[in-house]
């Protein structure tokens, strides 16, 4: 029975420390992706002035690094 309470009592205690471990993730990353969203202004006013066309292999335009990362971020941001 003695045994039986030490073991529980441990899987008890590591579930805590699982949990306050995940916990500090959380706040991380939440203080990350508001880092985040007080620079996307900054972040899609740069990739505005870089967004071009370029020519592709077969003559025909097709976006340049800058556009394709720009129509991503507007389309992830509207998520």
């Amino acid at each position: 029975m003695e045994t039986e309470l030490s073991w529980c009592r441990k899987q008890l205690l590591q579930q805590d420390n699982e949990i306050a471990r995940l916990q500090v993730l959380l706040h991380t990353a939440q203080k990350q992706i508001e880092r985040i969203n007080i620079q996307m202004p900054a972040i899609l006013e740069y990739l505005e002035s870089q967004a071009d066309v370029v020519d592709g292999d077969n003559g025909i335009p097709h976006p340049n690094k800058a556009m394709t990362l720009l129509v991503w971020l507007r389309h992830e941001v509207e998520k």
